[in-house]
């Protein structure tokens, strides 16, 4: 007998070597093997989600005759009866109430007992674990987190890989899967399957049915959890936070901190200054500059450099001050007399 496949992945079937889409046809004793490095490749948890199409594997195995199939099945490790065999990792629990069945898919919970996983919940309980395979009674129960499970599950179409669905069954359909989208058994009968290795890769890294859209605002305003920001409102946000302010000119006494660290004024009056929206840790600068009028100023409550307020500049001389809010305090220092 012989059987045509298709390449998913560059490599050797027999002593033959195919490229990706080329295909092959083969003998039952190049089968076993070609379909069982296949196997191997999509059953490597880091390739688990990156699965685009089956169809190659499942019509490739289904084309095995009886024999090969055992064959195909002694290879992978999937041989034994009951729960499993040395190939697989089986967790017998005693759990009382636990009120799960034979074929659903678990997770476990931070006290450690088992709990039905869904997809459509958080990531912790649609990371799913493994899936029951015995249930003595109901304060009992059989998990396999790898490996075969034998006998007991039910109405599965073989070959098929399942996933975990949105109300905690089997389904072949990833579209009943929000979240979480790794198969986690291939079906090898009605009955029985092959409970894969599973890895945190989910679309539930976030809980993706919170999300109801996308964001262009720059100023992050709504403060929402069920928005997306898109690339052009962060970079209107961190444009907004490295560009360079220009200085603002103070209009008549009052400086308003929100408007940017620099800030000037050309005295034309004794002139006595305020400040607002000033904020601890904030640091501004305020260049005065005098006219031959000579004008004076005063500021509001500062802690000076040497103790008390300096003395304006007379004449068409700039002082810069500079002042920073620490706590409740603001201190202030000045550069003078520059022409």
């Amino acid at each position: 007998m012989s059987i045509n496949i298709t390449m998913l992945a560059p490599g050797f079937v027999g002593n033959t070597f195919y490229n990706t889409g080329a295909t092959a046809d083969v003998v039952d004793a190049d089968a076993v093997a070609a379909i069982s490095s296949r196997i191997a490749r999509y059953t490597t948890a880091p390739l688990l989600s990156q699965v685009a199409s089956t169809e190659a594997l499942l019509s490739s195995f289904e084309g095995l005759s009886s024999s090969k199939k055992e064959e195909f099945r002694d290879a992978l490790g999937i041989t034994g009866g009951g729960g499993g065999d040395s190939s697989s990792i089986v967790v017998e629990q005693a759990q009382t109430a636990h009120g799960l069945t034979v074929g659903k898919p678990v997770t476990r919970d931070a006290s450690g007992n088992f709990i039905l996983a869904v997809a459509n919940d958080t990531q912790v309980k649609a990371a799913a674990v493994g899936v029951v395979s015995a249930v003595p009674d109901a304060n009992n129960l059989t998990v396999t987190l790898y490996g075969p499970i034998d006998s007991g599950l039910s109405g599965l179409t073989a070959p098929g890989l399942y996933y975990v669905a949105n109300d905690g069954s089997l389904t072949l359909d990833t579209s009943n899967a929000t979240n979480w989208v790794v198969p986690i058994l291939f079906a090898t009968s009605s009955t029985s399957g092959y409970v894969l290795p599973q890895s945190p890769q989910s679309k539930a890294l976030i809980p993706l049915a919170a999300i109801s859209g996308f964001s262009t605002d720059g100023t992050f305003a709504s403060n929402s959890d069920a928005k997306i920001s898109s690339e052009k409102a962060i970079k209107t946000y961190v444009d907004g936070k490295v560009a360079v302010v220009p200085t603002n000119a103070i209009s008549a006494s009052a400086i308003d901190w929100s408007l940017g660290p620099s800030h000037s004024k050309t005295l034309s009056a004794n002139t006595t200054f305020t400040f607002s929206n000033e904020l601890d840790g904030q640091t501004i600068n305020v260049a005065v500059t005098n006219t031959a009028g000579n004008y004076t100023v005063t500021w509001p409550t500062v802690k000076w450099s040497g103790g008390s307020a300096p003395t304006q500049t007379t004449g068409a001389k700039t002082d810069v001050y500079t002042f920073i809010k620490v706590g409740s305090t603001i201190y202030g220092n000045v550069s003078a007399n520059h022409s």
